[in-house]
């Protein structure tokens, strides 16, 4: 994923020139900062979708109306 689509395609789209002009070790830890975030992004997206679609609360309840 990291070679193909963020290297090859989507930094390249977005950031143009300032990508293509940094060294590798710049551009390494640009890239790593990139999937790091998009990580944490996913994290918090899943477990809210995660922690939503239970209907139980922390104590293993369930709080759906009746």
């Amino acid at each position: 994923m990291r070679f193909y689509i963020l290297e090859r395609f989507l930094l390249q789209k977005v950031y143009g020139k300032t990508y293509t002009q940094m060294n590798e070790t710049t551009r390494r830890g640009f890239v790593n900062h990139h999937i790091a975030g998009a990580t944490k992004i996913l994290i918090l997206v899943l477990a809210a979708c995660t922690r939503r679609c239970t209907n139980v609360d922390q104590y293993g309840k369930d709080y759906r109306p009746t």
